[in-house]
C-alpha cells in the first residue's frame, strides 16, 4: 500500500469513495479530506500533506470527500451521511453542519437543564 493511500485510508477513504470518485473526477483532480472551513478557504489533506484551497462551484463542509485541481475544491464526492438543519432566517434553506462518511463523533455538550450546543 502506498503512503498515499494509506494517508487516505487513515482519513476514511475506502473503495466506496474511490469507485464514487473516478466516475465524477476530471482528467487533473485527485482526492481530499476536507479538515477545515475557513469560510473564504478549507483545509484539506489530499493524502500527503494538509494544504489550503478554494472552492469553486461547490460549497463543501468539514469532513466531505472532494475533487481537488491544483488549489481549487472543483468537485464534491457523494456522501454518506450528513448532518443538517433548516438554516436560520426567512429562507428555507438547508444548513448542513457535517458531511461524511459517518467516521466522526456527534457529542452533546449541556450548559443548563435545557440547553445544549451539538458540536462534531
Amino acid at each position: 500500500m502506498s503512503q498515499f493511500t494509506s494517508q487516505l485510508t487513515s482519513l476514511g477513504w475506502d473503495l466506496g469513495y474511490a469507485e464514487k470518485f473516478q466516475r465524477g473526477a476530471g482528467p487533473r483532480e485527485v482526492p481530499a479530506r476536507v479538515l477545515a472551513d475557513f469560510s473564504a478557504d478549507y483545509l484539506i489533506h489530499d493524502g500527503a500533506i494538509a494544504r489550503r484551497a478554494r472552492a469553486r462551484g461547490v460549497d463543501p463542509a468539514v469532513g466531505d470527500w472532494v475533487g481537488v485541481d491544483d488549489d481549487t475544491i472543483k468537485d464534491i464526492v457523494p456522501r454518506r451521511t450528513e448532518f443538517s438543519r433548516r438554516s436560520p432566517g426567512a429562507a428555507n434553506r438547508q444548513q448542513v453542519k457535517r458531511r461524511g462518511g459517518g467516521s466522526g463523533t456527534l457529542r452533546c455538550l449541556l450548559h443548563s437543564q435545557n440547553h445544549a450546543d451539538w458540536l462534531l
